[in-house]
This record gives C-alpha cells, structure tokens and sequence, in this order.
C-alpha cells in the first residue's frame, strides 16, 4: 500500500515534468526550423554526429507512424491543426507521442540545439539527456505498476554528480564512490526538484514524508531507517531538498 500511494504521488509530478520538457522542446525546435510538420520529419535539422544519428531514423520512423495513427483515429488535436491548417505542428503532435520518443527526439537533434533546450534547465546537453532517460525509467515503473521505492534506474542512466546534483544533494550521505544516490528513490527526488516550482516540489516531499511517517507507524518487522536507507534518502533528506 506504501509503495502504489507512492508510485501514485510521483507519478503525478513527473507527469508535469514530461509535459513541461515536451512543450519547450517543441517550441525551441519549432522557433528555429518552423511549424512545417515536414520539418520534425526532415533528417537534415537532426545531428549527423555519432552515437546521436544511429537513432535518428528509427525515432523519426515512429514520429511518421504516430503521426499517421493520430489522424486515422481522429485525434481531435491533430486533425484541428490538419483541417485549419494543413499541417500538424510539433506541439500538437506532443500529445500523442510518448515520453520515450522524446528523449530520443531531444538525443537526437543537433548539439547546439540539445544545449539551447538544456539551458533552460540550466543543465549541460549531457546532463539533461541523463535526467531524461532516467525520468522516462521512473515513469515507466509507475504507470507500469512496478514496485517504486527500491527500484533503480538503468546504469547507463545514472544522474551524474555534477553541477545541479551537487547544489541539491552535495550534503547527502548518498553521494559516495558507488552509485547510489544516482539512480535510487532520492535520485528521482533530486531529478524532479529541477523541473518543478518550489511550492509545488514542497508539496511533494511533505506528502512522501507523510507516507514514510505512516509506513513507520505499521511496521513490525523491519524499521523504517532500513527503508529509508534501500530508497536512498539520507538522514534529513527533506531538509537537505527544500534548502
């Protein structure tokens, strides 16, 4: 019951984060080579660069498909832009493709425009294409009903310990020679403060806080410094957030 109230406050926030990281990727990519939706699908505005270009065709493959699909079933977004204006814009296109497609849509556009995009973040491309995969890992688990407080994300996906990390978790205990704390539970945390208003990622971590503050209450049989410590939250991980 701890971990699916979890998997259901996190899921809510990153939901938001997706949102917000396709809206400016859309308009940053728009702005610069048009609302043409043949410009989305053009391979001439993406990177030519490796490893970036070996996804290309197969990312901009399933943006033709979701394109086609969305006006076969008669997406009312889509066809809106279709019937006005004879082309479907990449912000209305948001809509239909996942958040997957996405981070491999922003893997693969050309550098200075991943640095633009990042920017805005104030993240390095390298940095925001890390969170990005890790988010996606972290979404999937939620919506796929996967067990959220001790999972991991890929190993390839691993928040680095640089810059943004270090002014959020610099203090935490966590932050060690290994792994952890970059791509556990606190990882997750760390990655959806950068991207949320303050007001709104208080509100989160008051109401994980309120979680692990019930969970401690049923526990019998381990104690909630064991849980703590498999989610990766350092001692006063919530002060140590909100600072």
């Amino acid at each position: 019951m701890f971990d699916s109230d979890l998997r259901i406050v996190c899921l809510k926030r990153i939901l938001e984060v997706e949102l917000l990281v396709k809206s400016t990727i859309a308009y940053a990519f728009s702005g610069k080579y048009g609302t043409d939706d043949r410009k989305y699908l053009d391979p001439a505005n993406f990177s030519t660069e490796l490893p970036e270009s070996r996804n290309l065709d197969k990312t901009l493959e399933t943006i033709r498909y979701e394109k086609e699909r969305a006006q076969r079933d008669s997406n009312l977004s889509v066809c809106h832009y279709v019937n006005k204006y004879e082309c479907i814009p990449l912000w209305a296109l948001m809509n239909v493709l996942s958040f997957g497609t996405i981070v491999y849509f922003n893997y693969c556009m050309k550098r200075e425009d991943r640095v633009h995009v990042a920017k805005r973040f104030d993240l390095s491309q390298s940095d925001f294409n890390r969170i990005l995969r890790a988010l996606k890992d972290y979404r999937n688990c939620c919506v796929h009903g996967g067990r959220l407080y001790d999972y991991s994300a890929a190993p390839s996906h691993l928040i680095s310990q640089t810059g943004f990390y270090k002014r959020v978790a610099s203090n935490g205990s966590t932050c060690g020679a290994d792994t952890s704390g970059q791509n556990d539970f606190f990882a997750l945390l760390v990655a959806i403060k950068i991207f949320l208003h303050p007001g709104e990622f208080l509100q989160l971590i008051q109401e994980v806080a309120s979680l692990l503050g019930n969970l401690q209450d049923a526990l019998s049989t381990i104690s909630i410094a064991e849980v703590k410590a498999t989610m990766g939250l350092p001692e006063h991980w919530d002060d140590l957030l909100i600072t």
